[in-house]
């Protein structure tokens, strides 16, 4: 007896395999879910991102992020949950954000994801990497680095 799909009430696919037996295929698509452990990026932080998805994805790849005002480092994880490191751009009031599109991913039965207009598939971070030195109430001497830097000497003569 050959494989064959088998017509059901709902949203799921049935397949009668080659031995009689009958294999549910869910046919809903997945979803995905982006978390952040860290809102609020200054100088020298780095959020974790948490990729959460419905259903289990052998496909769903770095690629399938889209990242602005930084970069995503350390991607790593397996079946529902991934997660990666992002770190600002330097020297940027920028916001970071990190989203995934529709049809960047599927789940086991072929079915491509259909929610990257949802909320929850993007994160945003506020960012403020402007490097800031900042003098004593004592006679400082401020010497900035070869970055945009705000020099505030404080109480004391720069």
């Amino acid at each position: 007896m050959a494989n064959s799909t088998v017509s059901f009430i709902g949203d799921a696919r049935f397949t009668l395999s080659s031995d009689g037996q009958l294999v549910y295929t869910p046919a809903f698509p997945p979803t995905i879910s982006i978390s952040t452990n860290d809102q609020s990026l200054t100088v020298g932080e780095t959020a974790t991102i948490t990729f959460t998805l419905s259903e289990a994805s052998t496909d769903f790849a770095e690629g399938d992020v889209t990242v602005t005002g930084g970069t995503l480092s350390n991607f790593s994880g397996s079946g529902t949950t991934y997660t990666a490191t992002f770190t600002p751009t330097a020297n940027s009031t920028t916001n970071g954000v990190v989203s995934v599109a529709s049809n960047k991913f599927t789940d086991a039965a072929g079915n491509q994801n259909v929610d990257g207009s949802d909320s929850n598939n993007t994160v945003t971070m506020s960012v403020n990497t402007i490097s800031k030195i900042i003098g004593t109430n004592a006679n400082d001497t401020l010497n900035g680095d070869a970055q945009d830097n705000i020099l505030d000497g404080g109480e004391g003569v720069s």
